[in-house]
């Protein structure tokens, strides 16, 4: 039985090398997806007031399966690409030779009673984003993550928000229904941060992205976060008299539009020239696209362009 069980162990841990070497030959790349549209990918999840959440991680947290993103831009490149499909993305006898992992969210739009809005990120997410950014180039992992460090500092373990624009720092604003006390940081202290937020604001069409951007601490960052989720009230209505079923009443919760999120696509080198039709997308994510939901924009964005220059 020990013999049985070593090999087995020794079957595994190759497996595991041999995997692992794969990985490590296949190229990734940060894909970056807006919402232009509010996007909802529907859970059955039933601790949630609403009758159709959207999906969210064992933390509460919303995110886009890998397998969602997988599917809208295989639907995609097979509109102009029929004949390549099942050689990139694969089908019942062969592997895809591209992977998607889940896209987390980074940036989540929020509703400000002065400002009408601001771009939140949640230093929880934005950890997460710097482990992806470690598969992709650990060189600039490591830089991003000193500077945030250092704002984890400044917030002192205080419910706060971290502001670039001078003209809401160092006071309070009222955010997604709580009061936030801010603090005004110099960005240039911060330099890839600030060339990180800079490079979104240009590639996505946001021109007050940075002015915007709150960098939000504290144990209230989970309510907040969660009362930027837009719920919409639905019906559904009789055919012949164009009104109300009985009954017929739901209600749906979306991602905000202009919210960020990142993913990470690997895939293999003989595809690499196919895959150069999606590093610039537009397509529906998730549910609802009959109604305009789930329309957003997807991007590979090269962060080693300013971080290398």
């Amino acid at each position: 039985m020990v013999i049985i069980n070593n090999i087995y162990r020794g079957k595994i841990f190759k497996t595991f090398i041999r995997v692992k070497y794969k990985i490590l030959l296949m190229n990734k790349e940060l894909y970056f997806i807006k919402t232009v549209t509010p996007l909802y990918i529907g859970s059955q999840d039933e601790r949630f007031e609403v009758d159709k959440p959207v999906v969210r991680d064992v933390f509460d947290v919303p995110y886009i399966p890998g397998s969602s993103l997988k599917g809208a831009l295989r639907r995609y490149f097979g509109k102009d690409h029929k004949s390549k499909v099942e050689n990139v993305f694969g089908n019942n006898e062969n592997p895809s030779k591209v992977k998607f992992v889940d896209a987390i969210p980074l940036i989540l739009l929020a509703r400000e009673i002065e400002r009408m809005f601001l771009y939140v990120v949640p230093f929880i997410y934005f950890e997460k984003f710097l482990d992806y950014v470690e598969v992709v180039d650990p060189n600039l992992a490591s830089a991003l993550r000193a500077e945030f460090e250092n704002l984890k500092e400044e917030s002192k373990g205080e419910t706060i928000a971290l502001v670039a624009d001078e003209d809401i720092g160092n006071k309070t604003i009222y955010l997604n229904e709580h009061n936030i006390k801010t603090k005004h940081i110099d960005m240039n202290s911060c330099e890839n941060i600030k060339k990180l937020i800079e490079k979104l604001e240009k590639e996505f069409n946001l021109p007050e992205l940075l002015n915007r951007i709150v960098f939000l601490f504290g144990d209230e960052t989970g309510d907040i976060i969660n009362r930027s989720l837009i719920v919409y009230q639905r019906n559904r209505l009789e055919d012949d008299v164009k009104r109300a079923k009985p009954g017929a009443l739901w209600a749906e919760e979306y991602i905000p539009y202009n919210s960020i999120f990142v993913s990470i696509i690997m895939y293999d080198e003989d595809i690499v020239d196919q895959i150069k039709v999606l590093k610039n997308v537009y397509t529906f994510l998730g549910g609802l696209e009959t109604i305009g939901k789930g329309f957003c924009e997807i991007k590979a964005i090269d962060l080693k362009v300013w971080y290398y220059e």
